[in-house]
C-alpha cells in the first residue's frame, strides 16, 4: 500500500457501525418504478483537509434489476457543480439506467456538501461547509481535498454490501470530473472486491468561465496520477473528450501517461467533440459511450446485454390523433397531452384506465419518469401511451367499452389528476 493516509481513512470509514437509516423522499422529482430507485439518509463521518472531523447525513440512491439477485454493485461518482446546492441529490440516471440493464446494483452518492446532504457552517450565516474544498487556485491541495470523498465512498460500499439482493464480492466504480479523480484514487488503494473503474472526464481544479480548458496547478493533478498509478492493478478506462472545457486533451492525455507509466491495465480514450462542451459526455451523450462501456465489461468477464430495440408504431393512431386517446377526459387530453406534443423528444406519455396521466421529456429515461408519474397517483397500474413521434399504445379488450365506466367527480367530470412535466435533471460536472 503506498498511500498509508488514504489507507487509514478507509479503514476508519468501513469500521463504522450502521445506525438507523430513515427514508429520504427527495422533491425533485418522482422514484422510477422501472429501476426500483430508492433514497435513504447514510450517516457518514469524513476528515476534512485540516485537520477537522465533521459529520452528516448524505443521501444515497439506489436502483436495482427487478429480481432477487444477487447483483454486482455498481458506484457511481458525481462531480461538482459551480452552485452545490443544486441538485438535490445526484441520481446519474443515463449511467445508472445503462447498468442496471447490464445486472449491476447501482448506489450513487450525493456527497456530504451538495444538495440535500449539505453541511451547516462553522460559523452562522456563512456558506454551507465544503469538505471537498482544495483551496485558491495557486495553492491547491488535491489529495487532502479528495480524501471525504474516498470515506464516502467506503460508507456507500459498506451500506450496499448488507443488502440482501447483492453480491457483495464484486463491485465497480464508475466516476465523472471530480468523482473520476476519487474514483482513480479509491482503486489506488486496492481494496478488496474491485473489478474495475471507468473515469468520465476525471479531474479537478476545472473552471470553463475563468480558464476553459486549462485546470489550476495541472502539475499537481498529473502527480497525484501517477503515484495512484503505481499501486493500481484492477483495469480500468479513462474516457474524455476532445472540447472539454475543463481539462483540455493536453492535460487528459498527459495524466494518463503519467497514471499508465506505473503498470496499471488502463486504456485511454479520446472522443471527438461532444456539443459545446464535451465535460458533459456522461451525462448526455449515452450513445456515444455505450459500446465504450461494452467492450470494457466484456473486458472485466462480463457478458453486455444489447440495447433494447426502441418501441415500434403499434398504429393505434397518429401521434396527434388526440381524440384517440383512452380514458382520459377533454381536460386531461388538452392540459396533459397537449403539453406533451408541445414538448421536444425525447418524451413518454402515459395512461391509466382511472383517469390518470404523466409524461416526461427532455432527459434520459423518459419512459421511467412518465409511468413513474402516473403510477404515483393513478389508482390503477399506468400504461405507456407515445413516445417521442410514435403511438405505441396497444388496446386493450376491456378499453373497448369507452369511458363510460369511469368514475365521475363532483363536477360531473371524469376523475383525474393531472401530474408530469418537463423535469430537468443535471448529472454534474
Amino acid at each position: 500500500m503506498r498511500h498509508p493516509v488514504l489507507k487509514q481513512l478507509l479503514a476508519a470509514c468501513t469500521g463504522l457501525v450502521l445506525q438507523c437509516l430513515a427514508p429520504a423522499h427527495a422533491a425533485d422529482s418522482s422514484l422510477s418504478v422501472e429501476l426500483n430507485e430508492a433514497v435513504v439518509r447514510l450517516p457518514v463521518d469524513v476528515s476534512l483537509r485540516n485537520g477537522t472531523a465533521s459529520s452528516g447525513e448524505m443521501l444515497l440512491t439506489s436502483f436495482k434489476p427487478t429480481g432477487p439477485g444477487p447483483f454486482p454493485i455498481a458506484i457511481i461518482n458525481h462531480g461538482r457543480n459551480a452552485d452545490r446546492s443544486t441538485p438535490e441529490r445526484f441520481r446519474m440516471m443515463a449511467m445508472a439506467s445503462y447498468l442496471v440493464y447490464q445486472g449491476f446494483a447501482v448506489f450513487v452518492p450525493t456527497r456530504l456538501g451538495y444538495g440535500g446532504s449539505a453541511l451547516p457552517p462553522d460559523v452562522p450565516g456563512e456558506q454551507p461547509l465544503d469538505p471537498e474544498a482544495s483551496g485558491a487556485c495557486g495553492d491547491k491541495d488535491y489529495v487532502g481535498a479528495v480524501a471525504p470523498a474516498l470515506q464516502q465512498i467506503a460508507r456507500t460500499l459498506s451500506y450496499a454490501r448488507q443488502q440482501r439482493h447483492v453480491d457483495p464480492s464484486r463491485y465497480l466504480l464508475v466516476g465523472q470530473s471530480t468523482g473520476g479523480f476519487a474514483s482513480v484514487a479509491y482503486a489506488a488503494t486496492n481494496p478488496s472486491g474491485l473489478i474495475g473503474y471507468v473515469n468520465f472526464a476525471g479531474g479537478v481544479g476545472g473552471d470553463p468561465l475563468q480558464h476553459p480548458g486549462v485546470p489550476c496547478q495541472p502539475e499537481r493533478i498529473a502527480r497525484a496520477y501517477a503515484n495512484f498509478g503505481k499501486t493500481t492493478r484492477v483495469p480500468n478506462l479513462w474516457i474524455y473528450t476532445e472540447n472539454d472545457q475543463y481539462f483540455a486533451p493536453s492535460y487528459s492525455r498527459n495524466w494518463y501517461r503519467g497514471f499508465a507509466a506505473g503498470g496499471s491495465p488502463a486504456q485511454f480514450i479520446l472522443q471527438p467533440p461532444f456539443g459545446d462542451d464535451g465535460h458533459r459526455l456522461m451525462g448526455e451523450g449515452r450513445a456515444r459511450w455505450n459500446p465504450l462501456m461494452d467492450d470494457f465489461l466484456v473486458r472485466l468477464g462480463l457478458h453486455p446485454v444489447p440495447p433494447p430495440a426502441p418501441p415500434q408504431a403499434s398504429g393505434y393512431a397518429t401521434i396527434n390523433d388526440v381524440a384517440r386517446i383512452p380514458w382520459l377526459n377533454a381536460s386531461a387530453k388538452a392540459r396533459g397531452y397537449g403539453r406533451f406534443l408541445s414538448a421536444k423528444p425525447p418524451r413518454a406519455f402515459a395512461i391509466s384506465e382511472a383517469g390518470y396521466w404523466g409524461w416526461a421529456n427532455g432527459s434520459t429515461e423518459t419512459v421511467s419518469r412518465a409511468l413513474g408519474h402516473c403510477n404515483r397517483v393513478s389508482t390503477k397500474p399506468c400504461m405507456l401511451y407515445a413516445i417521442d413521434d410514435v403511438v405505441v399504445w396497444q388496446a386493450p379488450q376491456e378499453a373497448t367499452g369507452g369511458l363510460s365506466a369511469l368514475p365521475q367527480d363532483a363536477s360531473g367530470g371524469l376523475q383525474q389528476k393531472p401530474f408530469g412535466g418537463s423535469w430537468a435533471f443535471h448529472d454534474g460536472s
